[in-house]
This record gives C-alpha cells, structure tokens and sequence, in this order.
C-alpha cells in the first residue's frame, strides 16, 4: 500500500518541525520576558517602522526621536548606522497596520529565529541528505539527528541569546544570522549540485545581512571570494 502524499514529508521533515518548536517555544518566553506578549513595546522598537516610511517616501533619514542619542545627526535630520534590510520586511506592516509602529520587534524576532533554524535544517539536509525511503532505518536515524541538530542550535547558540532583548540591535543580528546561512546554503547548494555558470546565486544572499547587521559582513565574505575565483 503506497503511504498517502502527506505522510512520507512528514515523516521526513516531522523530527525537524517538532524541534523548531521545541526550541522557539523557550525563545518566545525569554523574548517577551516570561509574559507571552508578541506585542509589546521596548526601546527603540520604532526605529525600523519609521525607517520603512522613510523608504517609502525615499528617505533616509528617521525622526530624532526614533534613535535618541544613537542617531547621526546632519543638517537637522537624523540617521540610523543599523541596516536597512529588517526595515524592508517592515514595509507591509506599515502600510496595512500603521497604528503598530514600535509593536513588532518582539514578532521580527521570534519570525528570524524559526527561519534561521529553517534554513539550518535545510543547510544541514543539503550537507547530509537522509535515504528517500523514510522506512528505512538509516533515514529514521538521519532525520532524528537532523531534529537534535535543529534543537541544538536553537537551545545551544547565540540566537538564544540574541532573544534577550528585541531591540535593534539584536533584530539587526537576528536577521544578520539569518540571510547569512542563506548564503552558506546557496554555497552548499551550487558546490553539490552546479547550476548554469551564468547564476549568481550562490552570492546574493550576503548582501541582505551585509545590509541588516555589519557584524556578519566578515561571515559572508568568503562567499564573495569565492565566487569571484570561480
């Protein structure tokens, strides 16, 4: 009897989907300090909802009051040094939900952290990819590994941490993180099974987390580089 279309996806993405949710459970309750609330507001939460008005009207700059004295100030109007990338994802609430500005940092976040450990499971899937039979018993022994390593990852890094606070400095990371191991991804990717020699993709994705936290900037580079080489 042929399994149903359903079940053999979720017999091989099911351990990983399970411990995304094990693992963001925990970060939901340190990112909203034990309360739950996805909502609330924190210092300078407003800063990538009036950086995504400001692109929309073609600006750069944001009201002082959205950065205080992390702002540069220069004939009289204030800029941000963080990236302009986690504020393109802003653009949508801002449009449809313009009453939230300073309500989604807590949500950018949590949505940062369950893609990283997303992409990561992919990443690691690419890397170490389980047998198609999902009856086997080396593929039921994969995916429960690719599940630890998912878990491990969201309990064990950094990214934890990062959700400690949901102002912008740690969405900057979060989201920095996140497009990074998209690029190792499509690294991966290209190395394991070549695309056209005209595609560039194995290089773009460093460019959004060079453009949401410089500190990953150094990361990506090597991605850079060896595209150039090749």
């Amino acid at each position: 009897m042929e399994p149903k279309p359903l079940v053999t996806p979720l017999r091989r993405h099911g351990p990983a989907i399970v411990a995304i949710l094990v693992a963001t459970v925990p970060f939901v309750w340190m990112v909203t300090f034990g309360t739950w609330r996805l909502f609330d507001t924190e210092l300078f939460t407003t800063f990538y909802d009036e950086q995504a008005r400001s692109l929309l009207h073609g600006r750069w700059d944001v009201p002082f009051e959205a950065l205080s004295f992390e702002a540069f100030v220069r004939d009289h109007k204030a800029y941000g040094y963080f990236g302009f990338v986690p504020a393109l994802l802003r653009i949508p609430f801002v449009l449809l939900l313009p009453q939230g500005d300073g309500h989604w940092s807590r949500l950018s976040m949590t949505a940062g952290f369950v893609f990283s450990l997303a992409i990561a499971y992919a990443l690691v899937r690419r890397l170490r990819p389980a047998p198609e039979n999902t009856a086997e018993a080396g593929a039921r022994w994969t995916t429960f590994v690719h599940g630890a390593f998912v878990v491990s990852l969201g309990l064990g890094s950094s990214l934890l941490f990062l959700g400690s606070r949901s102002f912008i400095y740690h969405e900057a990371l979060m989201w920095g993180a996140a497009f990074a191991l998209v690029s190792y991804y499509k690294i991966v990717e290209y190395l394991t099974a070549p695309p056209p020699a005209e595609n560039i993709w194995p290089g773009r994705p460093r460019l959004p987390s060079w453009h949401s936290s410089p500190a990953f900037r150094w990361a990506v580079v090597p991605s850079w580089r060896w595209r150039c080489w090749r």
